[in-house]
C-alpha cells in the first residue's frame, strides 16, 4: 500500500497540549492542500512525529511539500509484518532491480518493541541486496530508507524538502505590505512559515498594467498561504503621492511615502485586528532604511512591525525569492519608488516626521475613505463561470487555430466600446490573451468601472 510519510520538526518539541494543537492545525492545512490540488479523498492517520496520508499519492507528494510546518515528505510502501523476514524479503523485492550494479546504503529507524535492532535489519538487507550491486554507507550511489513502527514498515528511497516552521494559522493574523519587488513577498514567506496568517495590503501607485503583474505575486504567496486564505487589500495611493510631491520637501519623498504607509497599514491592523504588519525592509539596503530614518517612522504607530529580512543583504534576499518562485514575477515588476530616489535624506528625526504627518493630516483617512470596499477580489480564474461571455484578445489567426468554444474575438482596443455599447453590468466578462497581462489590465479597468470582469490564465485553448 502506498502512503505520504509527513514529517514535522520543531512541532515535536512543544509541550504536549500545544504540539495537538499544532499538530491539528498542520493536518488540517495540509487536507486543504489536497483539496486545492483536486487530490480526491484523502485519509490521515496520525503518529507519534508522523502524519501519514492515504489517497491519491502522486498529487499529495506534490500538495504536501508546501505546506508550512512539513520538515520533510516521501512516499512510501507500507506493509504489516510479523518477523524481520518478511521485511528483508520485501526490500529485496521492491529494490533489486533499482540497483543495478550501483552502490547503495540501507538505513532503517525504527520505534516499538522488536526482537532484532535496526542495525539487524540493516545487515540482513544488505546481505540480501548485494548480489545486486556494491555496499557503500559513506558515499553511495542510492540510499534506501525503512521506517519501522511498531508491526509496520514503511519503504522509500527519496525525502522531497518541505518548508518547516510552523503551520500557518498558530500566531495568529498579521497585515504584509507587498510592493511587488523582490523583497516584500520574501518577507511575507518567512513571516508565514512562523505559523502567522498573513493578509495582504498594496499601495497601488503604478497602474493597472503593472498591477496585474503584481496580481500575479499575490496568488504566487496564496499558493504557499495553504490553509489559509489571503484577503487582499489593494488601495490607490495616487492621491499620497500627489500631496507629497505637493508639499514636502523633495529630499524627504522617500521618507514621506514609507510613512503614509505605515499610517495606512496601522490604520487597517487598528481596525481588522491584525496582531503585527510585516515589511520587506533591509538595514541599509536603500535611504529610508537606515537605522536612523527606521527608528523614527514607528513614532505614535502602535502596531508591531516585523523585518523578517533586516540582516539579509540582496543576494540572500534573491536566493529566497527564487527558491519561492516570486524573483522572476518580481523583476517583470517597474520599479515606480525610483520616483523617489533624488538626492534623498538617510536620516529622520522625530521632527522630521512631525513635519510630514502635518502635511499628510487628513490625506491618510481621505484615502481610506475612498477605498471603503478595499476587500478586492483577484482578477485572474483558471476556471470559467457558468453563463460567462468569453472575450479572446489575441489576433486573427491564433482565434482561428483554436480558442475556449463560444468565446468571441475582439481587438484589445475594441473592448470597452463593445461592453458599455452593446451589455450590462448583470453579465460576466472573461478576457484571455496570450500571457495574462492585457487581459489582467482591461479586467481591471472594468473592475473599476463596475463591471464583473476577470483575466483567464489557462494556458490550455481547447479548439473549436
Amino acid at each position: 500500500m502506498k502512503v505520504i510519510v509527513v514529517r514535522y520538526g520543531e512541532i515535536g518539541i512543544k509541550s504536549t497540549n500545544v504540539r495537538k494543537k499544532m499538530e491539528n492545525v498542520l493536518i488540517s492545512n495540509l487536507l486543504y492542500s489536497a483539496k486545492y490540488h483536486n487530490c480526491g479523498e484523502t485519509k490521515v492517520v496520525k503518529e507519534q512525529g508522523r502524519i501519514f496520508l492515504y489517497g491519491n499519492t502522486d498529487c499529495l507528494k506534490v500538495s504536501s511539500p508546501k505546506v508550512f510546518g512539513v520538515k520533510s515528505i516521501s512516499e512510501a510502501e507500507e506493509i504489516s509484518f510479523t518477523s524481520i523476514n518478511e521485511i528483508v524479503d520485501y526490500a529485496e523485492k521492491i529494490w533489486k532491480d533499482k540497483i543495478g550494479g550501483k552502490s547503495f546504503a540501507i538505513r532503517v529507524r525504527r520505534i516499538g518493541n522488536h526482537n532484532f535492532t535496526s542495525i539487524d535489519v540493516e545487515s540482513r538487507i544488505g546481505e540480501k541486496l548485494y548480489q545486486y550491486g556494491k555496499i557503500n554507507l559513506k558515499n553511495p550511489d542510492l540510499t534506501f530508507y525503512i521506517e519501522i513502527r511498531q508491526n509496520k514498515a514503511f519503504f522509500f528511497d527519496k525525502i522531497i524538502e518541505g518548508p518547516g516552521g510552523l503551520p500557518i494559522g498558530v500566531e495568529g493574523r498579521g497585515l504584509a505590505l507587498v510592493s511587488g519587488g523582490i523583497d516584500s513577498p520574501v518577507a511575507a514567506w518567512m513571516i508565514m512559515k512562523r505559523g502567522v496568517a498573513l493578509d495582504i495590503l498594496h499601495c497601488d501607485i503604478s497602474g493597472p498594467l503593472a498591477l496585474s503583474s503584481i496580481s500575479l505575486i499575490f496568488e504566487k504567496i496564496k499558493e504557499w498561504s495553504l490553509g489559509y486564505t489571503p484577503k487582499v487589500y489593494i488601495i490607490d495611493c495616487g492621491k499620497l503621492i500627489y500631496t507629497i510631491m505637493k508639499k514636502i520637501d523633495r529630499r524627504f519623498w522617500s521618507i514621506a511615502f514609507k510613512r503614509g504607509l505605515y499610517l495606512l497599514a496601522n490604520e487597517i491592523a487598528q481596525k481588522y485586528g491584525y496582531k503585527a504588519i510585516v515589511t520587506g525592509e533591509s538595514l541599509g539596503q536603500v535611504s529610508s532604511q537606515t537605522l536612523s530614518v527606521l527608528s523614527s517612522l514607528e513614532y505614535k504607530i502602535d502596531t508591531l512591525f516585523l523585518r523578517p529580512l533586516i540582516g539579509f543583504d540582496k543576494d540572500e534576499i534573491t536566493k529566497l525569492a527564487q527558491k519561492i518562485g516570486t524573483f522572476d514575477l518580481s523583476t517583470k515588476v517597474p520599479e515606480y519608488c525610483a520616483l523617489f530616489s533624488h538626492k534623498p535624506r538617510t536620516k529622520a528625526s522625530i521632527k522630521d516626521i512631525e513635519y510630514i504627518d502635518k502635511e499628510l493630516d487628513g490625506i491618510i483617512q481621505e484615502i481610506l475613505s475612498q477605498n471603503e470596499t478595499i476587500k478586492t477580489e483577484n482578477v485572474f480564474i483558471d476556471k470559467i463561470p457558468e453563463n460567462a461571455i468569453v472575450i479572446d484578445l489575441r489576433n486573427e489567426n491564433d482565434y482561428k487555430k483554436s480558442h475556449i468554444p463560444n468565446s468571441i474575438r475582439i481587438d484589445p482596443k475594441d473592448v470597452f466600446e463593445y461592453i458599455i455599447k452593446t451589455r450590462d453590468k448583470n453579465s460576466t466578462y472573461v478576457l484571455y490573451c496570450y500571457n495574462g497581462v492585457m487581459s489582467g489590465d482591461l479586467a481591471y479597468r472594468l473592475r473599476k468601472m463596475g463591471y464583473n470582469a476577470y483575466a483567464f490564465l489557462n494556458k490550455t485553448i481547447v479548439k473549436a
